[in-house]
């Protein structure tokens, strides 16, 4: 699986400008608010309430098992070439899968106002690897740890996705692993409020629907930061759901999770 980041820009009459920066694709209805009662949102149930096939496949054994070879075969990500910078910081996340209610879905954290970066942006769980970090799978069970209360014993890895993916700025170099964290119940998650300001899951089966996913413009040309006039005008995933738009990093990393998670119910715009 190779991996690709830069596309021509023909873009639809359904493409809506939203800011000189970015553009997002109209794929969803336009009803509704992406600020909502936060503390009402901490879950969505499967979108049509029984177990569907995608459900009942997507973390079985032997899905685990395919998922794991198509990790193995992916290759280390191009979009570190668009950058002319050598990363100078280290990272490991974890794509987080899981059963909520019996529903297989991935989790996602908000940032609190307290963090040095990203504040107030939907991610996932890790951070930055410390100097005691033996590599970005110990960061990643450290940040685990930190910020969710979730022990390393409790979590089975599938996977590393491509070796690294490059943050916003090209600085910062991402290693993402995808793991089952089990059953959850968020209303029993003891995170590190100081961190995190919010937990929430969405079921694997509404980010696999095309209603609740489309893509974004951004155009470095426009932005203010130097940094990021490096590259051209490239397109990305974004999804939606529990009130929030998931972008950047994070909706790259659940595009290319659910590429190798269910290749026959989502197609990834990198492979």
């Amino acid at each position: 699986m190779s991996l690709f980041v830069k596309f021509p820009l023909q873009l639809s009459p359904c493409w809506k400008e939203i800011s000189k920066t970015y553009s997002t694709m109209c794929l969803w209805a336009k009803n509704g608010s992406q600020t909502r009662d936060v503390s009402k949102i901490r879950s969505l149930k499967s979108d049509k309430g029984v177990a569907s096939s995608l459900d009942l496949m997507v973390l079985s054994e032997e899905n685990k098992v395919r998922v794991m070879k198509r990790i193995s075969t992916m290759k280390p990500s191009t979009t570190r070439i668009l950058f002319k910078r050598i990363p100078t910081r280290y990272a490991g996340v974890c794509v987080p899968l899981c059963k909520v209610n019996e529903i297989p879905s991935i989790l996602y954290t908000l940032r609190s106002q307290f963090v040095s970066r990203h504040k107030g942006e939907v991610s996932f769980p890790g951070g930055i690897k410390d100097d005691n970090d033996v590599d970005a799978t110990q960061t990643m069970f450290r940040e685990l740890k930190e910020e969710l209360g979730i022990c390393a014993e409790s979590v089975e890895i599938w996977g590393q996705l491509v070796p690294s993916v490059p943050d916003r700025s090209g600085k910062t170099s991402v290693t993402a692993i995808v793991a089952y964290i089990g059953d959850i119940d968020l209303t029993e998650l003891q995170y590190d409020k100081k961190e995190v300001e919010l937990v929430f899951t969405l079921p694997i089966s509404h980010l696999c629907d095309p209603q609740n996913h489309g893509y974004t413009r951004f155009d470095p040309s426009k932005s203010t930061s130097a940094s990021t006039k490096e590259i051209g005008p490239y397109v990305l995933p974004v999804f939606r759901g529990a009130g929030y738009h998931i972008w950047g990093l994070t909706a790259v990393l659940t595009d290319l999770t659910l590429g190798v998670l269910a290749p026959d119910h989502y197609k990834s715009l990198f492979f």
